[in-house]
């Protein structure tokens, strides 16, 4: 995996750019024309990037993020709509800090990596990459400018004088804010100046440190500018709190109506438990010679059904109440219509000879007003071709 870091020119248009291995060791350099990478970052120009603190209203994030051009507003000279603005962590005071870019340019800049196919995941001020000993400020020091770097969120690019005297806004800056024990000087392709001058003249020790350079800087910027809408695109949630009630009642009246479910559900459960415990006692009451009761309803049926034909009684479903039922309708058919007779338990099997279609419907209707369920299974041509020969199975109704 290959990382990319880009230091773009003061229009946007040009890169220095660095590549870096998984392990973060540099593999190359170059200008212009940048490689392919799987990460890519981006060091804006200090002078670029304005760094300031502000109070924000209590609002929700959405509608803070609106307003956040316009809080800067009386700090940058051009109008609101103009800059994009990059919030970052909160001071002690309760201010936040912001960073403050022209809008233009940054999207020109992200349209120059579009077109070099390139998506960057972080847009830095170069401003806040020094790394800050304790109590201590950075100054980046090119000669003819610099930057400095104050505190976690804070710093300033800077200007040099001609006399080569501390920068106008490094001696600002020590009188408007907490001055600290010492400020350590980086250099970047300049002359030191005379350090001991500039400490006289500031009243603060200033140290040498290591020379600058971005591409080997090991500190990491707290502030993203790639944020609103330049950041990567989410789901607004913020309308979520304002369904709270409507959810915890839905949520009651599903827990409500689960609970009114499950106790139902338990109810006829034990009522079933109750009534089948009943039925194998009764079973057990009237038939105690039984060993296995495994369908107390279905082997009541069958023994009582048993005792009936034992007592001489005829149930509709044996052979002499169907042959009763039905012998009327074939009572009237012509001699020797009734080609023979089948008989299952609770079944009756007709083998008919009819002249036709009209024969079969109006035997039909005959068997149908014994109160019989009647089914024609088939019918085929006789063999002597004189009709037709159907197969009805007679059953009683009820069954």
């Amino acid at each position: 995996m290959i990382t990319l870091k880009l230091y773009p020119d003061l229009a946007g248009e040009n890169f220095e750019w660095a590549s870096f291995d998984r392990d973060g060791r540099l593999i190359d350099t170059g200008t212009y024309d940048p490689p392919q990478a799987s990460k890519c970052d981006i060091i804006v120009p200090a002078s670029l990037v304005l760094l300031i603190r502000a109070k924000l209203p209590r609002a929700n994030r959405r509608r803070q993020s609106a307003l956040l051009a316009f809080i800067a507003e009386e700090r940058v000279i051009s109008e609101p709509e103009m800059n994009h603005i990059a919030q970052g962590g909160y001071f002690a005071d309760g201010s936040v800090a912001l960073a403050v870019i022209d809008k233009t340019w940054l999207t020109h800049l992200l349209e120059q990596l579009k077109l070099r196919h390139l998506h960057p995941s972080r847009v830095v001020p170069e401003t806040l990459l020094p790394v800050l000993e304790p109590d201590s400020w950075a100054i980046v020091w090119r000669g003819a400018d610099g930057f400095l770097r104050t505190g976690d969120y804070s710093g300033a690019a800077l200007d040099g004088s001609e006399d080569n005297a501390p920068p106008a806004g490094l001696m600002l800056a020590l009188r408007n804010g907490d001055r600290p024990k010492k400020i350590v000087m980086h250099m970047f392709n300049a002359n030191v100046p005379d350090i001991d001058r500039w400490s006289a003249q500031l009243g603060v020790d200033i140290e040498r440190g290591d020379d600058w350079d971005w591409k080997k800087t090991s500190g990491t910027s707290p502030i993203n500018l790639l944020q609103g809408e330049f950041g990567p695109k989410q789901f607004d949630w913020s309308w979520l709190p304002r369904l709270r009630p409507a959810l915890i009642m839905l949520a009651l009246m599903l827990g409500l109506q689960f609970f009114g479910i499950v106790t139902d559900w338990a109810l006829l459960a034990h009522e079933k438990s109750f009534l089948d415990a009943d039925m194998v006692h009764s079973f057990r009451a009237s038939f105690p010679g039984a060993s296995v009761i495994v369908d107390a309803p279905l082997q009541m049926d069958r023994k009582l059904t048993e005792l009936k034909h034992a007592a001489g009684q005829q149930e509709t479903g044996d052979f002499l109440p169907l042959l009763s039922a039905v012998s009327a309708p074939l009572a009237a058919l012509p001699r020797g219509a009734l080609k023979s007779i089948d008989y299952e338990p609770g079944r009756l099997g007709l083998k008919i000879a009819l002249t036709g279609a009209v024969g079969i419907d109006s035997l039909q209707k005959a068997l149908a007003a014994s109160h019989l369920r009647i089914r024609l299974e088939k019918q085929q041509p006789a063999a002597d071709g004189s009709g037709i020969i159907a197969y009805f199975t007679v059953s009683p109704e009820n069954s």
